[in-house]
């Protein structure tokens, strides 16, 4: 699916992830697979970025919503560890970093009508509301 916010682990509960200075530091130029697809998360970008085969790691998400989704498990299963590292990075200052970035981002090209997604995840605050259906629930 490779919504926001997606991350990748080895199946051992280390994660992989576009942090919040990489979201704001790096160009497309320098993430393969950025263009065309869904950007920083993007499973297969993350993998790519870092050297990573991505039919070796299991791929979650975490929605806006605030529902965690395995999307795929492609080696031992390490989701109950995954969700006690997801548990404490919610509370971090990292994940609220992220969440500013991607708000920061949502009128110039990352959520917004001109850019990831032809969208906005925010009805009102990032133009049409999440995948152009004016609703965010």
């Amino acid at each position: 699916m490779c919504d926001f916010f997606s991350f990748l682990s080895d199946g051992e509960g280390k994660i992989t992830l576009f942090t919040a200075e990489q979201r704001r530091t790096l160009t497309e130029k320098e993430v393969v697979g950025f263009d065309g697809g869904k950007g920083f998360d993007s499973h297969s970008v993350i993998a790519n970025f870092f050297k990573l085969n991505v039919d070796k790691c299991n791929k979650y998400e975490y929605s806006l919503k605030g529902v965690f989704i395995t999307d795929q498990i492609n080696t031992n299963d390490d989701t109950k560890q995954v969700k006690k590292w997801l548990d404490t990075f919610r509370n971090s200052g990292e994940w609220a970093k992220i969440l500013e970035w991607l708000f920061s981002n949502c009128n110039s090209g990352y959520c917004s009508n001109s850019g990831y997604r032809n969208s906005g995840n925010y009805n009102g605050n990032c133009n049409s509301g999440y995948r152009n259906s004016g609703n965010y629930y």
